[in-house]
């Protein structure tokens, strides 16, 4: 029999009173949080594959969908690392076009951590041609007609 001491949950415990084998526990238990796991898995599968981009920065994007993806793995579903790239390419905005079809058109499989890196990379790069454009739009703008 179990009893509180054993270290079972208090919430857990009025679900297994008067059950005397480990099965019997067992199956009182995947009853209890079953039905959870697959509402958790649903909503994350549905959160990795229509998170966006949108305004968040490359960095934040990636860490929400690393996020939904160690969720899964939590919840016993690990998904391939194809599935996470394809995740994080298939939501990115059109600004980010000429990455993803080299990354598709390549001849050997990418890394998650070679397909960040990338990403990353063309951010920062992004950033620096945009920084650099309203200046070069000044000078054009400011010399003697």
């Amino acid at each position: 029999m179990i009893t509180y001491d054993d270290g079972v949950l208090p919430e857990v415990l009025p679900h297994l009173i008067g059950l005397d084998t480990s099965s019997q526990i067992w199956n009182s238990i995947v009853n209890l949080y079953g039905s959870k796991t697959t509402s958790r898995l649903m909503f994350y599968h549905r959160a990795l594959h229509s998170q966006r981009k949108g305004d968040m920065s490359m960095k934040e994007f990636l860490l929400k969908i690393k996020s939904y993806s160690d969720s899964l793995a939590s919840c016993g579903e690990a998904i391939s690392a194809h599935e996470h790239i394809i995740a994080i390419l298939n939501r990115l905005s059109f600004e980010y076009e000429p990455i993803v079809s080299f990354i598709l058109a390549g001849q050997h499989a990418y890394t998650v951590q070679g397909v960040t890196t990338m990403l990353l990379d063309a951010e920062a790069r992004q950033q620096v041609i945009l920084a650099e454009t309203p200046s070069s739009a000044n000078l054009v703008s400011q010399q003697p007609a």
